[in-house]
């Protein structure tokens, strides 16, 4: 049996389905507020990812487990420590038993420039650390069907008129689909193994946006915009979010990560060692994105 946190999530609901799809049993670790009804015939624990007798119960049983709980939003100062690095600790420690600890990490590990980067790169610490069998895979941005991040680019890009950060870089993408793919193979890799995952040769923003402009029916005019107004944006983000006690993904600290030199994943050795290739490229990803955001109502 695999545990699995992160299974209400974008990324985790999908790895939830593909490995019932291939015969295995899920069990997950969800808080007790999730929405828990996409996630059919799995074993729900309504426990979260805080050390102590409920969780370690969750782990009983289990050979393996996918780490896919975290990210990058926050309410207040600290919430990356505890969202990213507290629950993994929470999970090594009752999991010494396993066969093997998949690690659902980020690109902004390597070399990390962000409290996120960070908070995930010590996260990545303690798994190497732990004396348990693991894998790391990182994934550079991840979109696809659901997913509401990236749908601002698009809303601006029906619209006509884009807003870039006033930098020239290289990115990585990969879409949904192939970074749960990447997850799954993962679990075959040689132990100790950190993969980065891509749908290929890196993209530039204005490629990114021609060919969401192309899924829309559209050809949008580019302004870039320099770091001091997306500062300052981001600030405001976070009042905001205080304001209203929500999340939010836009950040000084996500700033700080947008201003990398390049935002590139590598993934040579898990081709190498797993035999995964990337099936979806992005303009047929983008376009199947469009699609199911015009068939939600969001565009």
């Amino acid at each position: 049996m695999v545990l699995l946190t992160g299974a209400t999530g974008f990324v985790g609901r999908r790895v939830a389905a593909a490995l019932q799809a291939s015969g295995v049993s899920v069990r997950a670790v969800v808080r007790s507020t999730s929405d828990t009804s996409g996630l059919a015939d799995v074993d729900v624990v309504r426990c979260g990812l805080t050390a102590g007798p409920a969780l370690a119960d969750a782990a009983e049983g289990v050979t393996e487990v996918i780490h896919c709980a975290g990210g990058g939003w926050v309410r207040r100062p600290g919430d990356l420590r505890r969202n990213n690095l507290d629950p993994t600790l929470a999970l090594l420690e009752v999991c010494r038993h396993i066969q093997r600890f998949v690690f659902v990490s980020t690109m902004a590990a390597d070399a990390p420039r962000s409290d996120y980067g960070r908070a995930k790169a010590a996260a990545e610490d303690a798994v190497r650390g732990s004396g348990i069998p693991f894998v790391i895979v990182r994934p550079p941005a991840i979109y696809g069907p659901g997913d509401t991040r990236l749908l601002p680019l698009f809303r601006s890009a029906q619209r006509g008129l884009v807003a870039l950060p006033a930098i020239g870089r290289a990115l990585s993408l990969v879409h949904v689909d192939d970074c749960v793919r990447a997850i799954l193979a993962s679990r075959s890799a040689p132990p100790g193994g950190c993969y980065g995952v891509t749908d290929g040769p890196a993209h530039r923003h204005t490629d990114l946006v021609t060919v969401i402009g192309e899924a829309v029916g559209r050809r949008p005019r580019i302004i870039r915009v320099p770091r001091g107004v997306i500062w300052m944006a981001a600030v405001l983000s976070e009042i905001a979010g205080r304001l209203r006690d929500r999340p939010v993904l836009l950040t000084r600290d996500k700033v700080r990560d947008l201003w990398r030199a390049d935002a590139v994943c590598d993934a040579t050795a898990l081709r190498a060692d797993t035999g995964w290739r990337p099936q979806i490229g992005l303009a047929e990803g983008i376009a199947e994105t469009a699609a199911d955001y015009q068939e939600r109502g969001w565009l």
